[in-house]
């Protein structure tokens, strides 16, 4: 009995060697492994999935080569037009406010002078007088044809009919100016204001007058201005010159605001440099007009000279050590888990949240990379 108890110590002691031996072998294979590959991550599919993390390939985009500029939004001087009158007069029938929107021979406001009235009185003066003087004109030149009448009679009926048929027509063309009608003014309808219209589509700016002022014929009144042209007057140095043409596609936005940017194309280039700032004048047409921007606001634009077409990662894949660039890739995507390990990469352009890989060489074409959370799993 003593016998078979030693022999099972011995067996036992045996097995417990061996079990220690081959565990302190794995351990060190382990450690080994850690050692060798610093940059492997493990995460379990809950890890992944709580982190709200995604897996991608590398995208083909295309950037742009570009040129930035700064300038200001404007519209044709045909569609800003400041409002003057040809007679001074007190303001009166005024009732607008900055901003607001008009149409197109829309009452402004009102003048009052007593002038007004003088030269509507002469004008029916002169047209009552017109009629008398062309009969006895064309009488004294019938009796001059036949030898009847003097010649200098003739010459004074001619006179004096050319005369008022002058003031006549002057009158006429200043009442007109006036927005007065020349055809149904009577004695008895002589108006002591005349109206001031709008000479186009827009909306009042510069509002400089008020009711009971004085308004002098050299004074600007008001501004009207017409957005439906609204384009881009964009500011290019004359060393980037060469690189544009009409056509080509851009960017802008209200500087200031890194949102909300808008598309358009070239569609005029100035053929002249401004001495002082060494650039030239770019005119864009916009492809979409359905914006809040106003004349005289600020933009920023990039001009696109030229298209690339690259294999590209999102900036969410992508995180920045002191001056090196890396990205972790999936070396094994299993039931339970995911292997990474973290790569360096060249970057080259960056365009709507994607930078451009240039070392794509480094990796197989199927490789995959974690495009969202791998700056929480490396800065960790």
């Amino acid at each position: 009995m003593k016998k078979s108890s030693l022999i099972f110590s011995l067996v036992c002691a045996s097995l417990l060697v061996f079990i220690s031996c081959n565990s302190s072998k794995e351990e060190g294979t382990i450690a080994e492994l850690e050692e060798a590959k610093p940059d492997t991550f493990i995460l379990s599919k809950t890890q992944f999935t709580l982190g709200e993390m995604e897996i991608s390939s590398l995208q083909v985009k295309d950037f742009h080569e570009s040129v930035s500029c700064n300038g200001f939004f404007d519209v044709p001087p045909e569609k800003r037009a400041s409002i003057s009158v040809y007679f001074g007069g007190y303001v009166s029938t005024f009732n607008l406010n900055e901003g607001q929107k008009i149409q197109q021979g829309e009452l402004l406001f009102s003048l009052e002078n007593p002038e007004f009235i003088k030269v509507q009185e002469a004008f029916l003066i002169a047209q009552s007088k017109l009629a008398y003087l062309k009969s006895d004109y064309e009488r004294q030149l019938a009796l001059s044809q036949e030898n009847i009448a003097s010649q200098k009679n003739y010459l004074l009926a001619n006179s004096e009919y050319l005369s008022t048929l002058s003031t006549y027509e002057a009158l006429k063309k200043t009442l007109e100016l006036m927005h007065i009608n020349t055809n149904t003014l009577t004695y008895s309808n002589i108006q002591t204001s005349i109206p001031v219209l709008s000479p186009c589509d827009g909306y009042l700016s510069q509002v400089k007058l008020s009711p009971g002022m004085f308004l002098n014929p050299s004074d600007v009144a008001l501004s009207v201005v017409n957005t439906d042209h609204l384009h881009l007057e964009l500011q290019v140095f004359e060393s980037d010159l060469t690189k544009l043409k009409v056509g080509q596609a851009v960017s802008f936005n209200q500087s200031g605001s890194e949102d909300d940017w808008q598309e358009g194309e070239i569609y005029l280039i100035s053929k002249t440099i401004d001495p002082d700032t060494r650039s030239t004048l770019v005119h864009v047409h916009f492809n979409n007009k359905e914006f809040n921007y106003l004349p005289g606001m600020f933009a920023k634009a990039k001009i696109y000279t030229a298209t690339k077409t690259s294999l590209s990662l999102p900036e969410s894949a992508i995180v920045k050590i002191d001056k090196e660039y890396y990205v972790l890739q999936v070396l094994r995507n299993e039931d339970e888990e995911i292997v990474l390990e973290k790569k360096p990469i060249l970057v080259g352009a960056q365009e709507n949240g994607y930078f451009e890989i240039l070392n794509t060489s480094d990796f197989e074409k199927e490789s995959f990379f974690l495009t969202k959370g791998a700056f929480q799993i490396i800065r960790e």
